[in-house]
């Protein structure tokens, strides 16, 4: 492009015309429509994070509790309950032996979802309040 090209090109963009009168309200709504988008897309994210942590904690559960049940975690369980004497005479050998039975590795990956749960529904409840879930007109 030439010099009297771009000469002319800048005269047409600082004309003394006025501007549109409705330019910054377009402006405005076009930024809030955006950072609703941004909120709801969001507000998804987190709500499916959370199903899946729930929906991922049901096997894990029933993992846990077959596991508990082969172990023989329950027997010490029941052991404290039936004869309590006994139990509290020996209480660190009951405490590490119901330790070394009880299914650690689930347990843990049960409470990083049941932590992804919570963290989400915060962040779920957080987000809510501030989404507008009417459709916006566009102009």
């Amino acid at each position: 492009m030439n010099l009297k090209a771009k000469r002319n090109n800048i005269l047409v963009l600082f004309n003394d015309e006025e501007p549109r009168s409705d330019i910054e309200e377009r402006v405005m709504l076009r930024i809030n429509r955006l950072r609703m988008t941004k909120q709801r897309v969001a507000a998804y994210i987190y709500s499916f994070a959370a199903l899946l942590s729930v929906l991922f904690a049901v096997p894990i559960i029933n993992h846990i509790s077959n596991d508990i049940s082969r172990s023989g975690s329950l027997y010490f369980i029941t052991l404290f309950f039936s004869d309590s004497a006994h139990a509290i005479e020996n209480w660190k050998a009951l405490v590490l032996s119901f330790f070394s039975s009880w299914p650690i590795f689930e347990t843990f990956i049960f409470l990083f979802l049941i932590l992804i749960f919570v963290f989400s529904i915060q962040h779920v409840a957080k987000k809510l309040p501030s989404i507008s879930f009417r459709k916006t007109i566009s102009t």
